[in-house]
């Protein structure tokens, strides 16, 4: 795993840094992109278990070079995940993937609130690119 050190603000307010979900380290392990593959990502949160809901979810999501969705997977963020080694997700590589560059982006919200906002990190973003990636020819 490869340090990453992004908080994100459960509260949606910077000053309530106490109330937050770090995403403390992620592993990404491909170099490239084999479309009809899978690609495994292993992220380790930290956090209090009192600063969810239960109603959070960890969105990965790999976006093409104009910053459309090619591919994506949500489940929910639990208390056993804060201070796990890892949680391991897998993310489906679709059969028809355009040759290019790909980013790798993980976000976190709260589908029990209206719109299902992104929780904010401290820089104010609503993601963390975590890896890039090309596709095999």
């Amino acid at each position: 795993l490869q340090p990453v050190e992004t908080t994100f603000i459960t509260t949606g307010r910077v000053e309530d840094a106490a109330n937050s979900l770090r995403l403390a380290a992620v592993s990404a392990p491909k170099q490239t992109l084999i479309p009809g593959d899978v690609l495994d990502v292993y992220l380790a949160w930290e956090g209090d278990a009192q600063a969810l809901t239960g109603s959070e979810k960890v969105t990965l999501q790999l976006l093409d070079g104009s910053g459309r969705l090619a591919a994506q997977t949500d489940r929910p963020l639990n208390a056993v995940d804060l201070g796990a080694p890892s949680t391991a997700y897998v993310l489906s590589i679709p059969w028809q993937l355009p040759p290019g560059d790909y980013r790798l982006i993980a976000a976190l919200y709260d589908p029990a609130q209206p719109g299902a906002p992104r929780l904010l990190t401290e820089s104010g973003a609503d993601f963390v690119e975590l890896a890039v990636y090309s596709t095999v020819n």
